[in-house]
């Protein structure tokens, strides 16, 4: 429908963005995290790489405004064109972009 906003073929790779994978746990396999408002949600996955239903919430020190191009697109309600051609009003936010072991603790955030 005209002016509704959902996940299509045209939109996945923005909504994929906000997908992180990393092994949180240590345990050798890769877990889903999901920045969820005002913390990450990560499923762990287990030996048979099944995830866990159930998400554990953590908060991060780092502050950010927005979780990737997700956010750009459909928080501020851009209107396409005018946010590929670089038409939109001119902001200054902190975004994730990806989640890296920044202290080598083996944990990327």
């Amino acid at each position: 429908m005209c002016g509704q906003t959902g996940i299509n073929p045209t939109t996945i790779f923005w909504y994929l963005s906000r997908v992180h994978q990393a092994d949180y746990n240590r345990d050798g396999y890769r877990d889903l995290l999901f920045w969820n408002e005002d913390h990450f949600d990560v499923y762990f996955q287990n030996e048979h790489r099944q995830f866990n239903p159930v998400a554990q919430a953590f908060t991060t020190d780092v502050p950010f405004d927005v979780d990737g191009t997700y956010a750009l697109m459909f928080v501020y309600n851009e209107n396409t064109l005018r946010f590929i051609l670089g038409l939109r009003k001119k902001t200054q936010l902190t975004m994730l972009h990806a989640l890296r072991d920044m202290n080598g603790d083996g944990i990327p955030i």
